[in-house]
């Protein structure tokens, strides 16, 4: 059956690749939102109980730098996986095309940073340096990670921090640098969005938030009067169809779309529903094609979420497993230096989203270690008082920039 899935990956890849190069912007954020997908239902498999959420567009920004450097059998792993066999993939996501044109002035801020860290003792080849630096917002920084590797990790750590604007302060822990450590890749992306219509945090109130498991909490409930808002529900799938609400953020350039099942089996049935969406196009869409502007009437829990993702786990699930291999890896399109073998001895994502009356805040950070060796009467009800779903969303291409699940309040 692996087999079969991986079959029909690559057919995918080889047809998109097909594409006019005006399209490959397009074609990025569907490899993304693919990968999403396939990360989610990683992730799910572990614990279908917590609450996941992760940014898929940092994940794949970093590994498309190991992309780089990668050759044979380890770089068609990656390729598979993250679609980056499809030209134009793997360049879009490294010079950050499906994060652009957010600013402070929109409402809406969305900034994404990398850096790559390098033994300061070593030297890279001259075209994995020049595909770097053609790339315009990376930055390469030299540092001692054979004499100091804690202090290296700190300030990788403090670089995250900052392009996150503090929300993932400490993405590398204590073991993950070490002195055979020769190059950490880290990504960091920053969101932050005012709502374009606030809730009014005076009219917050504790109410119960009911799990599927038949337990429930109080939670603190954000109220929105009843206003223009577009929601709908998903026509392809059968009865009980999820509800689909778009909330968007001042600018209307980003969006938080929340799905919101009736029911566990309802939620289930969705993310088949996902699954398969993502296996042929973008699995945003079918979610925003029906939706409509009708007075809505919205009940949301204020809520933070933070999740830790070991990629090395997860990733090789999927099927990049020469990377994390000692033996087998191969990234010799890295150093000119003379180097024993290298390969991935770590990697790690980390993301945080904080919901408010007035705001929606989330980062996240990757870092990947490479060693050597119509109107109605009365306004539709959206009541988010049991588990949902949530994308944000660039509302211009529909790319997913996070995605998460909320199942339970966390403490």
């Amino acid at each position: 059956m692996a087999h079969v899935v991986n079959r029909l990956w690559t057919l995918l890849a080889l047809t998109l690749a097909m594409v006019a190069p005006k399209a490959r912007g397009q074609i990025a954020t569907q490899q993304t939102n693919t990968l999403a997908l396939r990360l989610y239902d990683v992730l799910f498999a572990e614990d279908a109980t917590k609450n996941v959420f992760f940014s898929p567009l940092s994940i794949a920004t970093a590994f498309a730098f190991v992309q780089l450097g990668t050759r044979g059998v380890t770089r068609q792993q990656l390729d598979d996986v993250f679609g980056f066999g499809t030209p134009g993939v793997a360049e879009a996501l490294r010079k950050g095309s499906l994060a652009l044109g957010y600013g402070p002035n929109d409402g809406t801020e969305l900034l994404l940073a990398n850096k790559l860290f390098v033994e300061k003792t070593l030297e890279l080849q001259d075209s994995f340096r020049t595909a770097v630096e053609n790339t315009q917002s990376t930055g390469l920084d030299q540092v001692d990670f054979f004499w100091d590797p804690e202090g290296s990790r700190r300030l990788i750590n403090e670089y995250v921090s900052r392009a996150t604007r503090g929300i993932i302060d400490e993405l590398l822990a204590r073991g993950f640098v070490t002195t055979a450590t020769v190059l950490v890749i880290a990504n960091a992306l920053f969101f932050q969005g005012a709502w374009q219509f606030p809730f009014n945090e005076a009219y917050t109130t504790p109410m119960p938030f009911y799990g599927f498991n038949g337990g429930s909490a109080f939670v603190p409930m954000m109220w929105l009067p009843p206003i223009q808002l577009r929601i709908g529900r998903v026509s392809s799938v059968s009865e009980p169809r999820p509800l689909v609400l778009e909330l968007p953020y001042a600018g209307q350039k980003a969006s938080m779309v929340i799905v919101l099942p009736d029911d566990a089996r309802a939620f289930f049935q969705l993310e088949e529903h996902l699954r398969y969406w993502s296996l042929f196009g973008n699995p945003v869409e079918p979610l925003l094609k029906d939706l409509v502007f009708d007075d809505v009437e919205v009940r949301l829990p204020r809520f933070t979420v933070e999740d830790t993702i070991d990629l090395k786990v997860v990733l090789k699930k999927l099927g990049v497993t020469e990377l994390f291999d000692m033996g087998r890896a191969d990234l010799s399109g890295i150093f000119s230096t003379p180097l024993p073998p290298l390969y991935v001895s770590s990697a790690v994502h980390k993301a945080k989203i904080t919901v408010d009356e007035k705001a929606t805040r989330a980062g996240a950070g990757t870092g990947v270690g490479i060693q050597a060796i119509s109107a109605r009467i009365a306004p539709i009800i959206f009541n988010a008082d049991h588990p949902f779903m949530y994308f944000l969303i660039d509302m211009q291409s529909n790319a997913i920039l996070f995605m998460g699940k909320f199942l339970w309040p966390e403490p």
